[in-house]
């Protein structure tokens, strides 16, 4: 089954605070509160392929996949892509930086 979903966010910071963050996979668990660890498995010039680790669901089970992402800091886009899907048949993200009056519109596509 196919699907698509879109999500956004904006946030009240500087862009390049936005960007340095949000591309630190090492610190996610600290960023984002349903990761218990980020590993870094390779990293090679703006791609870092990682293993992330999620805290145990309700059922005391504990989900991990690893993925892959290439910033692109020119364009303020980033590919992501799971190479180990865990729970997902399949996942491909584009992360969208856009500067605005009111701070960086993220977008997740």
């Amino acid at each position: 089954m196919a699907g698509h979903t879109e999500n956004e966010i904006v946030i009240a910071a500087p862009l390049d605070l936005v960007w340095d963050m949000t591309n630190d996979v090492e610190n996610w668990p600290r960023l984002f509160s349903e990761y218990a660890s980020a590993e870094i498995l390779e990293r090679e010039g703006d791609r870092v392929r990682f293993r992330l680790t999620m805290h145990p669901d309700d059922e005391g089970r504990v989900w991990s996949w690893v993925s892959e992402r290439v910033a692109d800091r020119a364009s303020l886009t980033v590919r992501a892509h799971r190479v180990e899907t865990g729970p997902f048949q399949f996942m491909d993200i584009q992360w969208v930086y856009e500067q605005t009056p009111e701070g960086v519109l993220m977008r997740w596509i």
